[in-house]
């Protein structure tokens, strides 16, 4: 068995016909999703060929790559239907998805005080309040 040293995928589905997915999900900044699709083939494909070779396990590296204001990967909507039977209507709601954690994801950071020494690191601000909508 190989070691594919600390990485670890999101999911490893097994699928009813004795074949497995290793599916990778991130959200990177969308000018880096062509790049972390292709990172995430080259992380995992030591791990697809110990499965095919010393287990006898098919196995296909499956990387669901949304940009982190919901641009996709071309061949996202390939792979939602034919690894996971998924329909194609999906995808405006994984952007979404994507857009919404970003905005929730730079609320968060606006609204902590990340000065050192205070209490721990990253307190809360009570005195301001920052408000965002995200439009569905």
């Amino acid at each position: 068995m190989q070691n594919v040293g600390h990485n670890h995928p999101d999911i490893v589905w097994k699928k009813p016909d004795g074949t497995q997915r290793i599916v990778e999900v991130c959200c990177p900044c969308d000018k880096n999703v062509r790049e972390w699709v292709e990172k995430k083939y080259s992380i995992y494909r030591p791990l697809k060929n110990d499965f095919e070779r010393n287990r006898g396990i098919p196995t296909e590296i499956v990387p669901t790559v949304v940009g982190n204001t919901s641009l996709i990967a071309e061949e996202l909507e390939d792979d939602l239907v034919l690894h996971f039977g998924l329909p194609i209507s999906l995808i405006p709601r994984l952007q979404r998805i994507a857009l919404y954690e970003t905005v929730n994801s730079i609320k968060s950071m606006l609204t902590r005080d990340w000065a050192p020494g205070r209490g721990g690191g990253h307190q809360p601000r009570t005195e301001e309040k920052i408000v965002c909508n995200v439009i569905s």
